[in-house]
């Protein structure tokens, strides 16, 4: 009971342990939401005939060294975005943690 009381009266604070959740609910969340929207205009761009009149273009281009490059500059930049959104929510949970330190000492 004097915990249900301490958190209603902000004595102790639950952002630390929602920040966790919502840290893995965006690591893991943001990728597949990515793969779905990619599945999504696939489509879309095949229901209005982008695919056909851009085919010869792609033929052209997309050669071996083309989507290798492409497919390290997006390893590089989902790499990037994963350590930023972790490093986000380190410091807001060193935050609370500095503020629980200076509020025992």
């Amino acid at each position: 009971m004097q915990t249900l009381l301490d958190v209603l009266s902000f004595k102790t604070f639950i952002t630390p342990s929602i920040l966790i959740v919502c840290y893995y609910l965006g690591a893991l969340g943001v990728p597949l939401f990515m793969i779905g929207m990619f599945i999504w205009a696939r489509r879309e761009a095949g229901k209005l005939g982008y695919a056909r009149e851009n085919y010869s273009l792609w033929q052209r281009w997309a050669t071996h060294r083309n989507q290798l490059i492409v497919l390290v500059m997006f390893i590089g930049m989902f790499i990037c975005m994963e350590i930023g959104w972790r490093m986000m929510f380190e410091f807001m949970l060193a935050y609370f943690q500095m503020r629980d330190a200076l509020a025992q000492g």
